[in-house]
Order: structure tokens, then C-alpha cells, then sequence
């Protein structure tokens, strides 16, 4: 995949937000969120939670560092399941967002990129609310202060008693 926002994740960060599905860890290592070594270290921690894991997982899991060509085929195998691209896009577009909020200041314009993230997910509707060129709903506030609000809602940080947040990984 081609996106506008190359981004790759720490296993620590990926796991202190949720632990993957198998599917959903296969589907970033295909789109690059995840290199060979993060893979190995979110099934890792995926095991040692005591997560039931398929066995390409495990195997990911217990693979030794210099086994790490097996991982492509690992990975694939584990995207052979009924969980929609959607559903396995939306625990990548959290971790995202989460990413750009805590590393905003390594950013020109975070607020542009989260509309290239947007463009990247295939415009979820779930986050059309913090694109700045998109019109507000009636009643919301509009202007940068008021996008940045609902985005830290969007991430359940919360901004205010009216805020309607946000999507979520959820723990396997």
C-alpha cells in the first residue's frame, strides 16, 4: 500500500493500546505499521498475557532472531480469516492518531496529517469530524481549537461535558 503517512509502531506502543487480533497483526505487518522484529514482540506479548493465540502466532511469538525471514509468511497466513480489511484498519487507524496526539510536535501540521490519514483509511466516517475542510455538524464548534478538542475526545481523553469520542482497539 502507498500512504501518505509512513508511519511504524513500536511493539511498546502498539501493546500499551490493545493487543492485536491475529488478522489485525498480520494486516499491519502487511501495510508496514509493524517490521519483522515489532511483529515478533506484539505476539510475544500477546503470549505472555496469556492471549489464546493461532498457531502462526505462537510460532511468530517463539521465533528466535535469526529466524526472522519466517515472518512474512507468518504473518500472511495469519490474515486468512472472516475479519473484514475494515475492521482490521480501524485498531491501525487508532494507533495513528493515538502516535500523532503524543508526537504532535514532530509535526509541522498534525491536523494536515490527520487528513492524510484520513485519505490513507479511505475516509472513515468515524474521523470526518476532525478534517478541517469538511463542514461541522450543526451546534459543533468550528476552527483548529475545536478540531484538536474532538480529536483528544476522539482518543478518550475527553474535552468538555458535550464530547462524543471515540474509537478504540480492543483488547483480544
Amino acid at each position: 500500500m502507498s500512504r501518505l503517512v509512513p508511519l511504524r509502531f513500536p511493539a511498546s506502543f502498539v501493546v500499551a493500546r490493545g493487543l492485536p487480533t491475529g488478522a489485525e497483526l498480520g494486516y499491519g505487518f502487511r501495510e508496514g505499521w509493524l517490521d519483522r522484529r515489532n511483529v515478533v514482540e506484539v505476539a510475544l506479548a500477546k503470549y505472555k498475557a496469556g492471549v489464546v493465540l493461532v498457531p502462526a502466532e505462537e510460532e511468530l511469538a517463539l521465533l528466535l532472531s535469526d529466524e526472522l525471514d519466517r515472518v512474512e509468511d507468518l504473518a500472511a497466513s495469519l490474515e486468512f480469516s472472516d475479519e473484514p480489511d475494515e475492521r482490521r484498519a480501524r485498531f491501525w487507524l487508532f494507533l495513528a492518531l493515538a502516535w500523532l496526539l503524543e508526537h504532535r510536535s514532530e509535526y509541522d501540521n498534525p491536523l494536515r496529517v490527520i487528513e492524510m490519514l484520513w485519505t490513507d483509511f479511505g475516509y472513515p466516517d468515524e474521523i470526518r469530524n476532525l478534517i478541517g475542510f469538511v463542514p461541522a455538524e450543526p451546534g459543533e464548534l468550528i476552527g483548529t481549537e475545536a478540531i484538536e478538542c474532538r480529536w483528544r475526545a476522539t482518543m478518550s481523553n475527553g474535552c468538555g461535558p458535550n464530547t462524543r469520542g471515540g474509537i478504540q482497539p480492543r483488547n483480544s
